[in-house]
Parts: C-alpha cells; sequence; structure tokens
C-alpha cells in the first residue's frame, strides 16, 4: 500500500484543488493537515495526542525519519504558535525574487521611492505585446529577465503579499510574448517590492 491509499484508510480527505494536500478532521474540531511531496511530507495539527497517535501509525506501517518542526518551506518561513495556528513569512523570499530579477535586469538602476505596484495610467493589454518571437527573445534579452520565470515567482509570493495579486495575475497574460511596456510594467512591480518587502 501506497502513502496515499494509506492516508485515504486512516481518514484523510484529499483536497479538490491541490491534490497534494490532505486533512483530517476529528469528532472534537482538531484537525491534521498534510502536504506531501514525492517522499516529503510536512503536516501540523490542533491536538498534540492527535499529531503523536498520526506519527505512530505512520512508523508502524512505513520506514520513516521525524525530522521535527520545520522552520522553512520553499523558501518561506514557518512559525507555529501556541494556539497551533501557522504564520507565514515570505519576506527573504520577496528580497530574493528582487535581488535575482532587478538587480541583474539591462535596465538604468532607478531609486526613486514606487509607491504603487504598477505605473500609473498603464492598462496591460495584448496590443503591447511583441509582433514577433524573435522580437520577443531580443526584448528579453535588452532587459535581461525571463519574464515567464521572475511571473511564476511573483505568483507564489502573492500567497502572502496579497497588494500583489491584481499586478502578477495581469501581467501574466502576456508570458508568451511580452513588450517592452509589459517588462517596464515588471520592473516597476520589482521596484514596489524592493521598496516594499515587507
Amino acid at each position: 500500500m501506497d502513502l496515499l491509499d494509506f492516508l485515504k484508510e486512516i481518514g484523510f480527505k484529499e483536497g479538490d484543488c491541490v491534490k497534494c494536500s490532505f486533512i483530517k478532521e476529528f469528532s472534537d474540531g482538531s484537525k491534521i493537515y498534510l502536504l506531501n511531496y514525492v517522499d516529503d511530507m510536512l503536516y501540523h495539527g490542533t491536538d498534540a495526542a492527535k499529531l503523536q497517535a498520526f506519527e505512530k501509525q505512520l512508523g508502524e506501517r512505513f520506514h520513516l525519519e521525524l525530522l521535527g518542526n520545520a522552520h522553512w518551506y520553499l523558501g518561506s518561513r514557518i512559525n507555529q504558535l501556541k494556539n497551533y495556528d501557522i504564520e507565514i513569512d515570505q519576506s527573504r523570499y520577496c528580497k530574493g525574487i528582487v535581488k535575482k530579477y532587478l538587480e541583474t535586469a539591462g535596465c538604468s538602476r532607478n531609486v526613486c521611492q514606487h509607491e504603487t505596484q504598477l505605473p500609473s495610467g498603464f492598462v496591460p493589454t495584448s496590443d503591447n505585446c511583441s509582433t514577433t518571437e524573435s522580437e520577443s527573445k531580443e526584448i528579453k534579452t535588452s532587459y535581461n529577465i525571463d519574464y515567464a520565470s521572475c511571473i511564476g515567482s511573483l505568483i507564489y509570493l502573492s500567497m502572502t503579499r496579497t497588494n500583489i495579486i491584481y499586478s502578477a495575475n495581469k501581467l501574466a497574460k502576456y508570458t508568451r510574448k511580452p513588450g517592452r511596456a509589459h517588462f517596464e510594467a515588471l520592473l516597476h512591480l520589482l521596484r514596489y517590492l524592493r521598496d516594499n518587502t515587507l
């Protein structure tokens, strides 16, 4: 029996949207949440005794190594509070995005403070897209930014930075053939994050 079958057998339900997430709810209202990635598992719960019982069940069925509390996951700091709530902090991940994409971009340094996520009056449209793949590659080379990769990082960051959800999703629509206007807007968003990392 594999892990997924085992989890379902002991009462975990698979997430509807995120298939690697599972939840087990108990009659007293306590819960265990679990993320499974290949042979790694991250879980937390609202009842210490039920977590210990779950770990015992796992240990009896599978050979495993328990590594204790997780403090980092995919660049995000994890802090579990005494009431079992979880805090996620992506400020270090945010700084990493700025360093990776903005500091190496092929553009002039702009030290002005950026208070908005997108340039004033900017409305992203397909009219601003590159007309050909080669033009898009040329623009990408001149800005020295992998547009799609950067957008993917920003979408992940928006898990905790809800103030960039609209901007990141708007710019994501143009990942196939972004034009100069899209790159300039992306630079503006990166500068906004540089100036507002928290």
